[in-house]
């Protein structure tokens, strides 16, 4: 196939069978979202805010991109501004790990790091201050713009529905919420015999109201609720412990061929949980590849 730029290859990720975790009437199916070009499913969330800001007129060809990130988000938002051809800039914490800094430059944007000891809410704010010292400049905001659950009504849950039309369940863990609020409001919206299953590290009980807990599943179990998640409602929440989140993303590398992230672990763990309640088929959304993780707990096999 033949395309005029590398952000027409974003999203259409395919479904694979998952044949450790399927059996007995039912099939469960991995979405591998790590075949995005930038490597995650954040690419989906990141083109679409940059073209409805353009749609918008919100930016012109001269605004310069700005986001705070210290995941998959920073390295999507540099991707797809190179290839609109923005200038961009990223903040993260100092402690950010090295491969993630040296992703984002690869693609040309400009790595702003802040204190370790301010956290990523530290970078939220140097982010906040560069666009006033700028002034024609604009920040994601993956936490609160729409755009971002919009990528996943339009693009992700239609997907699935196309490709596997007898899908009952969608695993997909919770980190800016847009993945799981695009596709509830998809599955709503369309009244569909669907439900969605949250993947929550254990422990973080933000969702029930609760309190959140330190954990080291990179990609989801926020602080705080997200804002374009509050208000909805879920159909069910699993939690995973880091440990069943690395057991599940070796196992599936090991028997599948198949290395996904720790993430993608957890997605596949709550998918194990949940075929012990529920039946039907299965979706489980895998965010991004292993190959973000090889100097991490995944590959420590010591």
């Amino acid at each position: 196939m033949i395309y005029n730029d590398i952000l027409e290859t974003v999203g259409r990720t395919p479904l694979v069978k998952i044949g450790y975790l399927s059996g007995r009437g039912r099939s469960v199916y991995g979405k591998m979202e790590g075949l995005n070009p930038s490597g995650s499913v954040k690419d989906r969330a990141a083109a679409q805010i940059l073209r409805d800001a353009l749609n918008n007129r919100r930016i012109t060809e001269n605004t310069v991109i700005i986001e705070a990130s210290a995941g998959n988000f920073a390295v999507s938002v540099a991707m797809c501004s190179a290839a609109m051809g923005f200038d961009c800039k990223i903040v993260m914490p100092e402690n950010v790990n090295p491969q993630r800094i040296a992703n984002v430059r690869a693609y040309g944007a400009d790595v702003v790091l802040t204190p370790k000891a301010e956290g990523l809410s530290g970078a939220v704010k140097k982010a906040e201050s560069l666009k006033e010292e700028i002034g024609d400049a604009f920040i994601m905001g993956q936490f609160s713009n729409k755009s971002a659950t919009d990528a996943h009504f339009a693009g992700t849950a239609k997907e699935i529905f196309m490709d596997l039309p007898s899908v009952k369940w969608i695993v997909a863990g919770l980190g800016s919420g847009a993945t799981v609020v695009g596709l509830t409001r998809y599955i709503v919206a369309k009244r569909l015999d669907c439900n969605v299953c949250v993947v929550m590290p254990e422990g973080n009980e933000i969702l029930e109201g609760g309190e959140a807990a330190a954990h080291k599943i990179q990609g989801i179990g926020p602080e705080n609720l997200p804002k374009i998640a509050s208000g909805v409602k879920f159909d069910k929440i699993v939690y995973v412990s880091d440990d069943e989140a690395v057991s599940a993303a070796r196992k599936v590398a090991a028997e599948e061929g198949i290395f996904v992230g720790i993430s993608s672990g957890a997605a596949l763990a709550a998918a194990e949980k949940l075929l012990k309640e529920e039946k039907g088929d299965v979706v489980v959304i895998l965010p991004d590849m292993g190959q973000k993780y090889l100097n991490s707990s995944l590959c420590d096999y010591e």
